[in-house]
This record gives structure tokens, C-alpha cells and sequence, in this order.
């Protein structure tokens, strides 16, 4: 809405958020969801701002824990992710590898 567009042109966003992440921000904050990203600047802004933020490798972890995924299934998925996205957090991924391996 026109007061939405107005209430988020005056939030104090970083410089190098572009405007799909200040949406997704100010959604997140009003309606005091959770952000699911590994953007340093996006979350850097939702700790400063007290959202939650998340990342991929907790998305795995619930989906995990939930059973969406079976262990197996998880450690195979995170395993494809690490072959393609340098920027995951490595020995936190084998971490979560060595857990769900328990689980097998």
C-alpha cells in the first residue's frame, strides 16, 4: 500500500540493499517474521534490528529435525550445496554432515 511504501522509505536500511531486500525487510519487521539469508549486509541489518535471520544450513537442520528430510537425504542435499556455493560456512556444514550421520 501507499502508507507501506511511505513507513519504508522511512526505515534506516543500509546503502547496498537493494529493493527487494528492503521489502523483504520491512515485511519481515512488521509482521515479525524470520529472514532466511546468507547476505552479510542483510544480516547484519535484521541483528541490529532484532529479526531473526537464519541460514541455509539451518533451513537443512529444520528440515531435518522436522523430517522432511531423512538424514540421509539431508547429508546428500548439503553435500550437493557445498559443491556449489563457496560462500557456506564449511566446518559448520560438516558439523551438521557429523551430526545427521548419528542419526543414520
Amino acid at each position: 500500500s501507499d502508507d507501506d511504501v511511505e513507513e519504508m522509505d522511512k526505515m534506516n536500511f543500509n546503502k547496498g540493499l537493494s529493493e527487494p531486500d528492503r521489502s523483504v525487510l520491512f515485511v519481515a519487521k512488521k509482521q515479525k517474521g524470520i529472514v532466511v539469508s546468507g547476505d552479510k549486509l542483510i544480516r547484519k541489518w535484521c541483528k541490529q534490528n532484532q529479526i531473526e535471520v537464519h541460514g541455509i544450513l539451518w533451513v537443512l537442520d529444520e528440515m531435518e529435525s522436522s523430517n522432511i528430510l531423512n538424514p540421509k537425504e539431508a547429508i546428500e542435499k548439503l553435500q550437493s550445496l557445498l559443491q556449489i556455493n563457496f560462500w557456506l560456512p564449511t566446518n559448520a556444514a560438516n558439523e551438521l554432515i557429523e551430526k545427521w550421520k548419528k542419526d543414520l
